[in-house]
């Protein structure tokens, strides 16, 4: 009986042993994913001359048209935004027959200053007579922000400013049509 009733308290010992090893590892796996989940998100710092396009299409799902928008010459240095502290920043303009837009893109080394651009931009626009029509999250986790102003202009009556939540501030002015196009269209 005695052996027996050792036999069980050494199986019972190696069975918490066992336990208490899965227990800990766990702990520290879920902790550490936990862990990476919390961490701050970084910037994208891929340089933006590999990701901007110069043909943006859009293809309208109703009416089966398409809609081709090129560069219009070569992009210049968007020197607001990097007054503002963006690692880089450019200007373009679009056109597809005669609508044209404008394009801007920054990017920064953090998404809260990406953001904090973006806002300013809109912030200034409404100093300047706009008006914000709406602003909704772009991403699926309520990061990124796009704001769709009425400028007051009648060349260019409305602007998109677009914080992509990834540490890009983009601006696409023009008239509706083809600045929604634009956005709809364009893969960043």
């Amino acid at each position: 009986m005695a052996a027996r009733a050792g036999g069980r308290s050494d199986t019972r010992l190696i069975v918490a042993m066992i336990a208490s090893t899965v227990l800990v590892l766990v702990v520290v796996i879920g902790g550490t994913l936990l862990l990476e989940r919390l961490r701050a998100p970084e910037a994208d710092d891929r340089n933006l001359e590999t990701r901007v396009q110069n043909t943006i299409v859009y293809s309208d799902a109703d009416s089966g048209e398409t809609f081709t928008y090129s560069l219009q010459g070569s992009w210049e240095q968007w020197t607001e935004a990097a007054d503002a502290g963006a690692a880089e920043g450019w200007v373009g303009t679009y056109a597809s027959g005669e609508d044209q837009v404008v394009y801007e893109v920054a990017r920064f080394d953090t998404i809260d200053a990406a953001g904090s651009y973006a806002q300013s931009l809109v912030t200034q626009a409404e100093a300047d007579g706009g008006t914000v029509r709406s602003s909704s999250d772009t991403n699926t986790d309520g990061t990124g922000t796009l704001w769709v102003v009425d400028t007051g202009d009648a060349d260019t009556p409305v602007s998109y400013v677009w914080d992509d939540g990834r540490g890009l501030s983009l601006t696409m002015t023009g008239d509706e049509w083809s600045v929604y196009r634009m956005y709809a269209g364009h893969d960043l």
